[in-house]
């Protein structure tokens, strides 16, 4: 198996967007994806078919800003996700920003890891869907989970706005995966960071 490590040169300013995010909205964690084959990860879920839709974190370019959900990144990073699993697995199937007001009501087939968000008290969560200017194609997914005291929809939609904003502020080379470069693959069409929009309800 081919191990792409081109996501190691951008580790650096991934960390950095995620502390920036985190400190300024004080948000409890933030999480970084990359397909499993980036890192030569192999987990009891996977096939050869099914490899390469498969991510897993990249634990240097998380940022646990509350203690007391580093036992729940720690599971995250013994798990891998599969596209349609969770708001990580939708944003990679859909090419879209997914926003979930609620992960653990995900049952353990739609997202294998609801049974410890619950267990950590986690609720609202979001995933985006990146790439980097500097490593071509490479989809990165950058998970951020909101506060809990962050419940009223309006407030929630609130801070995706302003977590969009400073995406954008503090990052160099991340943007949003185009609809066209999708298409074309090799037609790279630069955007900012969107709004996400609400995954459907699990």
């Amino acid at each position: 198996q081919v191990v792409d490590t081109s996501y190691r040169p951008i580790v650096p300013e991934i960390a950095h967007v995620l502390k920036a995010v985190c400190e300024t909205h004080k948000l409890p964690l933030a999480q970084t994806w990359i397909p499993c084959v980036c890192q030569a990860k192999r987990a009891s879920r996977h096939s050869d078919e099914k490899y390469k839709y498969c991510v897993s974190t990249v634990d240097e370019a998380c940022y646990v800003r509350d203690a007391a959900m580093t036992g729940f990144h720690q599971a995250c990073s013994e798990h891998h996700l599969f596209r349609g699993e969770g708001v990580v697995g939708t944003a990679l199937g859909t090419n879209e920003p997914c926003f979930c007001p609620d992960i653990t009501a995900y049952s353990k087939v739609q997202y294998p890891l609801s049974h410890y968000a619950k267990l950590f008290g986690l609720r609202a969560a979001v995933a985006i869907r990146l790439r980097s200017v500097k490593t071509g194609s490479m989809d990165l997914i950058l998970e951020f989970f909101l506060p809990n005291n962050c419940i009223n929809s309006e407030e929630q939609g609130n801070m995706l706005n302003s977590l969009s904003n400073t995406i954008q502020q503090a990052s160099c080379t991340l943007r949003v995966v185009g609809v066209k470069e999708l298409a074309n693959d090799g037609s790279p069409e630069t955007s900012s960071p969107t709004p996400p929009e609400v995954c459907d309800k699990p």
